[in-house]
C-alpha cells in the first residue's frame, strides 16, 4: 500500500520502488502500544498501512488531550521533534491492531537524498500538512461543537465509527456529554 500509495501522486519508476520499499520495513502493533513517548526524540516516520495512530500530550492537570488521530495511508511522526532531533511534544499510540511501515530517521535522510521521485513527493506531502495543520490552527478552534463534528463526519467518518467517543471529544475539545448531545442531533 506505501508503494500505491506514493504513485497515486508521482510516477515512480521500477528502481524508486524497490529502493523505496527497501527503506521502510513493515510492522504490527496492538491496541494501545505506544510507539513514542512525550519527551522522548523521534527515531522514525510511519505509513499506516491499517489501523490508526493517535497523537497526544499530558495536561498539566495529569489528563490526556488528543491532538489528532491518524488514518490509512497517513504518514505520521512528532514532526517537530523528526525535523529538530529535539525531544517530542507528544505521544503517539496505537488504536486498534494497526500495520504501518515505518522507516527509521537515518534511513529516511538517505532516501531523501538519494531518491528524487521520494523527495519530490515528500515535499508535496509536507506542503498537504502544512496546510492542514494551518487550517485547523486558525478554523477549527473558532468552530462550534457541532460544527467540529460536522468537519470529522464529512472528512473522517471511519474515525467516529472507529475510536473511542472519549478520544473523539478529547480531539474535538469537547466534553462527552456535548459530544453525546452533538451526536443526536445528526
Amino acid at each position: 500500500m506505501l508503494i500505491e500509495t506514493i504513485s497515486k501522486h508521482i510516477h515512480l519508476q521500477e528502481n524508486d520502488k524497490q529502493q523505496i520499499a527497501g527503506s521502510f520495513k513493515k510492522e504490527v502493533f496492538n491496541n494501545g502500544e505506544i510507539l513514542l513517548k512525550e519527551g522522548s526524540y523521534t527515531k522514525h516516520l510511519y505509513f499506516i498501512e491499517q489501523g490508526f495512530i493517535r497523537s497526544f500530550y499530558n495536561k498539566d492537570n495529569g489528563t490526556e488531550k488528543t491532538h489528532w488521530v491518524y488514518t490509512e495511508q497517513d504518514f505520521v511522526t512528532a514532526w517537530y521533534s523528526f525535523f529538530t532531533d529535539r525531544p517530542s511534544f507528544e505521544s503517539l499510540q496505537t488504536l486498534g491492531k494497526t500495520s504501518i511501515y515505518s522507516i527509521s530517521i537515518l534511513e529516511y535522510r538517505k532516501l531523501y537524498e538519494s531518491n528524487e521521485s521520494f523527495n519530490i513527493f515528500i515535499n508535496s506531502y509536507y506542503q498537504h500538512i502544512i496546510a492542514e495543520m494551518d487550517f485547523l490552527t486558525k478554523t477549527f478552534t473558532h468552530l462550534s461543537a457541532k460544527e467540529k463534528y460536522q468537519y470529522l463526519l464529512d472528512t473522517s467518518p471511519n474515525l467516529l465509527r472507529e475510536i473511542k467517543l472519549g478520544y473523539i471529544a478529547s480531539l474535538l475539545d469537547i466534553s462527552q456529554e456535548t459530544l453525546s448531545r452533538v451526536r443526536g442531533q445528526n
